[in-house]
């Protein structure tokens, strides 16, 4: 199997193909609505962390981002305020535990103590990963070309619905070419926002193929400090 999913990221066209395809099968209305909600609430997010600490929407934004990879939606925003909430109490780096990699941890902290522009937060982020673009799509929902390519937008891309994909290695050219296929997508389904497309896929891939589950958080949590 994996073989032949090597063969199928080799394909934009055949990528788009397979999302539309995916989309009109499995997106219900509910879908349509939690998806388009999807990163603007999570903007929401930043935006209240910002109002409430201090540092800029973008900042709040690419903690979110750094602290993403392998954990819950709710783990992220509660160790993004935990992160955040320490370094505005100047508590030392060793001292905060977060759920994702201890590098993720450090690179919260570079980005609080930098400049608050959104160009100076994304230049902490390698180009073609799923954190750059999902600091994008947080900081700007409704007008970037980004794509966050996670285990769920490549199952979809690839019509994998089981665990496959997973030992699918995600090299830069496939990023590009994932996300690609996912902004000729859009065109075709009328998204004015790739990142919309892409979370609804996301929460239908989910409801229908199993996966961890998304919350919409309105409130943020209270972090430990």
């Amino acid at each position: 199997m994996i073989d032949l999913l090597k063969e199928r990221v080799k394909h934009v066209d055949a990528m788009k193909a397979t999302i539309v395809e995916f989309y009109r099968t499995y997106v219900d209305e509910t879908a349509k609505i939690d998806g388009h909600s999807w990163y603007r609430s999570a903007h929401m997010v930043a935006v209240l962390l910002s109002e409430k600490y201090g540092y800029s929407v973008a900042q709040c934004a690419g903690c979110i981002s750094a602290l993403s990879p392998s954990v819950l939606w709710e783990t992220n925003i509660l160790d993004a305020e935990t992160v955040i909430r320490a370094h505005s109490k100047g508590i030392d780096l060793d001292k905060v535990t977060v759920s994702t990699y201890g590098q993720n941890k450090d690179k919260c902290f570079r980005i609080l103590e930098g400049k608050p522009e959104p160009l100076s937060v994304s230049a902490n982020f390698t180009t073609d990963t799923k954190t750059k673009s999902f600091y994008w799509n947080i900081l700007k929902p409704s007008d970037h070309s980004a794509v966050t390519v996670d285990r769920h937008a490549v199952g979809v891309a690839l019509a994998s619905n089981g665990s496959d994909h997973l030992a699918l290695s995600i090299t830069k050219k496939r990023y590009r070419d994932i996300s690609d296929a996912y902004r000729l997508a859009s065109t075709v389904l009328h998204y004015a926002a790739p990142c919309d497309l892409q979370a609804t896929c996301w929460v239908a891939y989910r409801d229908n193929f199993g996966g961890r589950p998304t919350v919409d958080a309105d409130d943020l949590s209270e972090a430990p400090f």
